[in-house]
């Protein structure tokens, strides 16, 4: 399962935007939302330090959070943000309440394990991840940190699909798989330098030849 944050949060009362602006530069809040599950929506406040440092991280957006708002714990996760086009900091997050017996859909990183075993890799082959990450479905006990593919077994020239991953149990793609919709994921080739000078003797040995 995938490990829980913590985190503090405050309510935010009804207020106009100007007013909740000048709080959260006054105090270093960013305004947020909790909703789903069948509840209300909650405003309220979190730590700007806190969330952008948490943001820095990629497990941040494929962990659930036990939220602390004044004193009372919402289990959510980061469903949307708005990030400041200047600064690169968060102005508005959107937190989606967890409810443990329904299933979430979630992008998780992939993990590729053993690509310097690989015999491509250990011949002079590049490595290249045509996906980084791929939306599951489970239910939030069964949540995995990210999804690992063993591309060990590679060769020059090897591709790895998806129907070729591994789930873990509880959890399922979202997308339908087969043979015509079966996207790779990760591809081991030659260097391009080695292909471009293989390229550039053919052409001279052709220009040899006609002449």
């Amino acid at each position: 399962m995938s490990q829980i944050l913590e985190m503090t949060a405050i309510k935010r009362g009804e207020v106009g935007r100007g007013e909740t602006r000048t709080i959260c530069k006054a105090k270093g809040l960013v305004p947020a939302v909790i909703y789903g599950a069948g509840k209300d929506n909650q405003n309220i406040y979190v730590n700007a330090k806190e969330i952008n440092h948490a943001m820095q991280k990629p497990e941040f957006y494929s962990h659930i959070i036990d939220l602390d708002v004044d004193g009372s714990k919402e289990q959510v996760m980061l469903k949307d943000s708005q990030i400041h086009p200047n600064k690169g900091t968060a102005v508005h997050l959107d937190f989606y309440r967890i409810d443990s017996s329904s299933a979430i859909k979630i992008y998780l990183p992939l993990v590729f394990v053993g690509e310097d075993k690989s015999p491509g890799v250990k011949a002079g082959g590049v490595a290249t991840h045509l996906l980084t990450e791929i939306e599951v479905k489970c239910l939030p006990a069964d949540l995995p940190e990210s999804i690992s593919v063993d591309v060990s077994s590679l060769n020059l020239g090897g591709k790895a699909h998806i129907s070729e991953i591994k789930l873990p149990k509880g959890v399922e793609l979202t997308s339908h798989v087969d043979a015509d919709n079966d996207q790779a994921i990760i591809t081991i080739h030659e260097p391009r330098s080695s292909v471009e000078s293989d390229d550039d003797g053919i052409s001279g040995e052709e220009e040899n030849t006609d002449s």
